[in-house]
Order: C-alpha cells, then sequence, then structure tokens
C-alpha cells in the first residue's frame, strides 16, 4: 500500500496539495472554500468503510454522505469525487461484505443524483452516465 500511496504522489502535479481527512471531508471541504481552485475527494467508498468499521449505523453513513454532497455543492470550486462500484461483482459471502456493498451502492446512488455529471470509468475508458453530452460540429 505504501509503495502505491508514493507512485500516485509521484505521478500527481507538483502543486497539488494532499490533505488527508478521512472522519470528516465535509468540514474538510467547508474549510477550503475559497482558498482552493478545485478538490479531488478520492474516495467516497473509503468513507463509507471508514464509517462502517468505526460502527456507525447505515443510516447514519448515508446521512453523513448527505451532509459530504452538501458541502459540494457549497463549494466555491469544483469538485470532482472519486468512487467504486461495488455491485456488479459477486454477493460477498460474510455479512461486513454485504452490508459494505450495499451501503456503498446507496452512497453512489445519492452522491450521483446530486452530481452534474456522472462518469464510469472501465479498462481506462469513461463513459459519460449524467450531465450534459457534448457535441461536435
Amino acid at each position: 500500500m505504501r509503495q502505491r500511496i508514493a507512485r500516485h504522489r509521484r505521478t500527481r502535479p507538483k502543486h497539488w496539495r494532499t490533505i488527508e481527512h478521512p472522519s470528516d471531508p465535509a468540514k474538510t471541504l467547508s474549510q477550503l472554500n475559497g482558498k482552493v481552485t478545485g478538490v479531488i475527494l478520492d474516495c467516497l467508498t473509503m468513507y463509507v468503510s471508514e464509517l462502517l468499521v468505526h460502527g456507525y449505523s447505515d443510516a447514519a453513513i448515508l446521512e453523513k454522505v448527505r451532509r459530504l454532497c452538501r458541502a459540494i455543492r457549497a463549494a466555491s470550486s469544483p469538485v470532482l469525487m472519486v468512487t467504486n462500484e461495488v455491485g456488479c461483482g459477486v454477493v460477498p459471502e460474510h455479512e461486513l461484505g454485504r452490508r459494505f456493498r450495499d451501503v456503498a451502492g446507496l452512497a453512489n446512488q445519492i452522491a450521483a443524483g446530486v452530481a452534474d455529471q456522472v462518469f464510469l470509468l472501465v479498462a481506462g475508458i469513461s463513459l459519460e452516465m449524467k450531465g450534459e453530452r457534448k457535441t461536435c460540429r
């Protein structure tokens, strides 16, 4: 994992700033409002996972996701949120895995519902699922 993180950091532009705040990204976004030109929030499914392992109920997790989405909508600069599609694979055998899959799916639906644009990225190819279609002239 350390090697993955180091590789990601090496490929980022030098002027990017990394802020790790897994427990309350909505608060972090609010504090950054007006101080940055853009934010990449990576990632919603890791946030859901963090809340699950800390014992939050499904309802509490989804309310935190809604709060995060409100903070994103209130941001003065563009916010790109990364998430993982976890519902296309095999249903997990263990209860916690199934719960994660279900809550992450609901969190993705909430985020996609308020997003201006939604893209699905598969094998390095992006598919626009929601937003204004760009046409060639």
